[in-house]
């Protein structure tokens, strides 16, 4: 299965030995921390590890949407926003 990755900063820390027994059922076509590629591949799965706080990590993450079947937000960072996200509770003024 192909798969793309976006925000991969936690989420081996986490799994450790388990990740390696996943790794070896998947193709990674996507890993911008690891990988020199610029395009959005067809993939199957992409998962988002990390908060989309800049406008550059929101084009990313519609990019990755537009070219995967499905899309899984993995942790508390992508689903909630973690601490970085907590800047959109707030304005300037």
């Amino acid at each position: 299965m192909a798969v793309q990755l976006l925000g991969l900063r936690t989420l081996g820390r986490d799994l450790h030995e388990r990740l390696l027994k996943v790794l070896e059922e998947i193709d990674i076509v996507r890993l911008p921390i690891l990988m020199d590629v610029k395009d959005y591949p067809k993939a199957a799965l992409g998962i988002i590890t990390g908060a989309l706080r800049t406008h550059h990590d929101i084009e990313c993450a519609k990019k990755m949407r537009a070219s995967c079947d499905a899309i899984l937000a993995f942790g508390t960072c992508s689903v909630y926003g973690g601490p970085q996200g907590s800047g959109y509770a707030h304005s300037k003024e």
